[in-house]
């Protein structure tokens, strides 16, 4: 029945959501908040090594031969790069032996770096009153979620509006206006610190014994490279250093006229207008190991002017900027008349016959940045010239570090616009409270189907039957004891579009292709011209007992 009512867009179920509004009365002023607490997560909620375990783990699985992917970095602050160093003789054996042990107690605390004890509170006031002429309620709302991880927020500011005016005795009018601002901030750069804290091993090394933080080694595969890499890497740094965040903001806004024409004939018109804007922003500084790995090859600063490895680096300086942009416009129109009438108290009649228009317009744009600086004025410093890249062992190809541009990772733009025409009724049938019959039938037009003009619409209706049974006569005898007895029958069907195909040849429009001097196009999808709803049949069948007015079964 919903589905029939409110199109293939309801296939799983419909929530229903009513608006407060205010009631004739003297002006209420309500206030509320909660406050909450939430403790940092530590290792005794996790089946996590210690330190000394995972040396353990680390020499039985080295002394057992055991094959690593890659071959480890030389490093002293992990057991692999420890037993490199000695294999190749750069250390002796009580060095290895002392380093190891320094690894063994050190039970890094990842948690306590990276995590956070975090405070919430929401708060949320409103007024609300009216006269027998205009009822309104308001409210104001604030919310502000910290996260347990570093530098992970969102606050939230929202209010909404509600008129409710009697034009007329027959003439009813309600607005309602709701608005909301959101932000968050999180981060990027492949920063996550959660499962680096569950991930990473407690016999790493966040800081020396001065305080300053042990930078490990990580291998890089940086294009333009093809020798062994390894950069610095330190989980801190990639958070001092990227960032994310986003702002949203909605406005939703309907408008419902209500106009009773005679007591048993009612016209109700029903618009809505909603607009969703979503700005976006992440950056990765040129510190990070997200930028040296990508575009540079080397640890930043490390490289002077004109060496091969600078020579040989996209983005000698800086680092790179995403802004990503997201505009929604949908309105929504209905026009339904209403009938409903009790002949001699027996029959009961309902019927809605309606139509609805609707539309959705949405604005993707993104944009990446390259080189760019925030620490210094938020300028841009320009990437290296292409014809002056020299690889190390590889080729430079079309266009260097610019190629994201044309890829469709460095620039992006997309439209689309959805329109939808609907035509739907019910109908719902009494016979002395005891037989009722319920119908409803919709029709949606798509343009899913364009080339079979006879599957356009989406056929779905439904039908119930219920019959009260402990209202017959023959069993008011024992009412007291049956209360409720109700047999009940339905069977409905559903349209759903699929959209993963097309009834029509999709091409995608391409760039120049190569040795042609021409604008290119692919098939992305075939056509399938017998393609139509996606049905599906329900039948549900239920009984409602109740006995001595409180056992319901």
């Amino acid at each position: 029945s919903a589905t029939a009512i409110y199109g293939s867009k309801a296939a799983n179920g419909v929530i229903v959501i009513t608006t407060k509004r205010g009631q004739q009365d003297q002006m209420t002023v309500n206030y509320s908040g909660t406050f909450s607490f939430r403790r940092r997560p530590n290792y005794n909620q996790f089946n996590l090594m210690n330190s000394q375990e995972r040396i353990q783990f680390s020499r039985e699985a080295f002394d057992a031969g055991a094959v690593y992917t890659d071959v480890p970095a030389k490093t002293m602050s992990t057991y692999e790069g420890i037993m490199r160093l000695y294999n190749d003789k750069q250390i002796t054996k009580t060095e290895a032996e002392t380093a190891t042990q320094k690894l063994e107690s050190t039970n890094t605390d990842w948690f306590k770096l990276l995590t956070r004890n975090s405070f919430s509170h929401n708060h949320n006031l409103s007024i609300s009153g009216g006269n027998n002429k205009i009822v309104y309620n308001a409210s104001l709302g604030y919310s502000d979620q910290a996260g347990i991880e570093l530098n992970n927020k969102a606050k939230n500011l929202s209010g909404r509006i509600n008129l409710g005016i009697n034009i007329h005795p027959k003439i009813h009018l309600d607005i309602n206006i709701v608005g909301a601002i959101d932000r968050t901030w999180g981060y990027a750069a492949n920063v996550d610190p959660m499962k680096y804290a569950t991930e990473t091993s407690r016999s790493v090394l966040a800081y020396d014994e001065h305080g300053n933080r042990i930078f490990q080694q990580k291998r890089s595969f940086y294009t333009y490279n093809k020798n062994e890499i390894f950069l610095n890497y330190h989980i801190l740094n990639e958070v001092d250093h990227s960032y994310s965040k986003s702002k949203a903001a909605r406005i939703n806004s309907t408008l419902n006229f209500k106009w009773d024409i005679f007591p048993y004939l009612s016209y109700e018109f029903v618009g809505g207008i909603n607009t969703n804007n979503i700005n976006s922003e992440s950056y990765a500084g040129e510190q990070t190991y997200y930028i040296a790995n990508l575009y540079r090859g080397y640890d930043f600063g490390s490289e002077k002017y004109g060496s091969d490895r600078y020579k040989a680096a996209l983005l000698p300086f800086g680092g790179e900027l995403y802004n990503g942009a997201s505009e929604v416009l949908a309105w929504n129109v209905q026009n339904k008349i209403t009938f409903s009438k009790t002949v001699n108290e027996i029959h009961r009649i309902n019927i809605l016959i309606g139509t609805e228009a609707a539309s959705t317009s949405t604005l993707n744009r993104s944009q990446t940045i390259f080189g760019y600086v925030a620490e210094r004025g938020e300028q841009v410093i320009p990437p290296t010239p292409i014809k002056e890249i020299v690889p190390i062992g590889n080729e430079v190809t079309n266009w260097g570090i610019l190629d994201k541009l044309y890829n469709g990772e460095g620039w992006t733009r997309s439209t689309m616009t959805a329109h939808q025409f609907s035509l739907f009724a019910t109908l719902a049938y009494a016979l002395k409270n005891r037989y009722v019959l319920n119908a409803s039938i919709r029709n949606d037009a798509s343009n899913r189907f364009g080339q079979d003009q006879n599957k356009r619409f989406d056929p779905t209706y439904s039908f119930g039957l219920s019959w009260n049974i402990a209202q017959e006569p023959w069993l008011q005898s024992i009412s007291p004891v049956l209360n409720q007895f109700n047999l009940r029958a339905s069977f409905g069907i559903q349209g759903n579009t699929v959209n993963s195909i097309s009834p029509e040849l999709i091409l995608t429009m391409g760039q120049i292709k190569q040795y042609y001097g021409e604008y290119m196009s692919k098939i992305s999808r075939l056509p399938n011209p017998h393609l139509s709803w996606e049905r599906t049949k329900t039948w549900n069948f239920g009984v409602d007992i109740q006995m001595l007015e409180w056992i319901t079964m």
